[in-house]
């Protein structure tokens, strides 16, 4: 009887370390998706303040049209990637809260698994 609970003992903890690994290795691609998505936006901001800067500081009139249709394409990038971060913005926050949530789920799944064996010792 005590050789039998403890390999269910056994299995049960290792069943939720796996799943607390799981939760952690999940939400860190998440995480990355949302750090990409973050990354593009600044670059899409950068690129459309340097073309603006450049359209400014031209001489030519050929040229500053060719750069304000550029910095408009840029512009339009830019908005683009904050609404595609935004987006990832809301997503990551309820993935987190989930997140959150599974963890303490877990935590709680191994208080009672603590207990049943301390019961069992008794």
């Amino acid at each position: 009887r005590i050789e039998e609970f403890q390999r269910e003992h056994r299995r049960r903890a290792s069943a939720l370390r796996e799943r607390w690994e799981d939760l952690n290795a999940n939400y860190e691609k998440k995480l990355q998706v949302l750090r990409r998505s973050q990354s593009a936006y600044y670059a899409a901001r950068a690129n459309e303040d340097a073309m603006e800067r450049a359209g400014q500081t031209a001489v030519d009139v050929k040229r500053k049209t060719q750069l304000a249709e550029q910095s408009a394409k840029m512009k339009e990038l830019a908005s683009n990637a904050r609404d595609q971060y935004q987006i990832q913005s809301d997503q990551h926050q309820k993935t987190h809260t989930e997140y959150v949530e599974a963890l303490k789920q877990t935590l709680a799944d191994h208080g009672q698994l603590e207990d049943e064996r301390l019961r069992f010792l008794e």
